[in-house]
């Protein structure tokens, strides 16, 4: 954060909303319980990558993919972002369910990693 969101944050030609991190909030117990982010604005070719993550007590619950979700309809809002990529480990079974079940589709696959991909365009 302090290398990378800080310094970018403090840059007054960049958009600070691609350098946030965007906290999850249990509602109901008004916890803090994940958060999400672009890992920087989007680049020529109107591709953002996203990275996020849910505490082991609030996984499994839908969280996660109800906040994709948002993240999905706020990309399409902004008008800036073409295509969402996410990077994950093969043996994170969990997070590539959530990102399937938000319709991203598998890009590429690495021997110890998955880069899947939405279209937010074609929504």
């Amino acid at each position: 954060m302090i290398n990378s969101f800080i310094p970018n944050l403090k840059d007054e030609t960049k958009d600070y909303r691609f350098y946030t991190m965007w906290i999850l909030i249990e509602k109901y117990q008004k916890a803090i319980i994940g958060g999400i982010c672009f890992h920087g604005e989007p680049n020529s070719t109107g591709e953002a990558e996203i990275g996020y993550g849910t505490d082991p007590e609030y996984q499994s619950k839908g969280y996660m993919t109800e906040t994709i979700s948002g993240i999905i309809d706020w990309a399409k809002e902004n008008g800036r972002i073409e295509t969402l990529i996410a990077e994950t480990a093969l043996t994170n079974i969990s997070s590539i369910r959530v990102l399937e079940k938000n319709y991203f589709k598998v890009r590429q696959r690495g021997s110890e990693n998955v880069i899947l991909e939405l279209n937010v365009k074609s929504l």
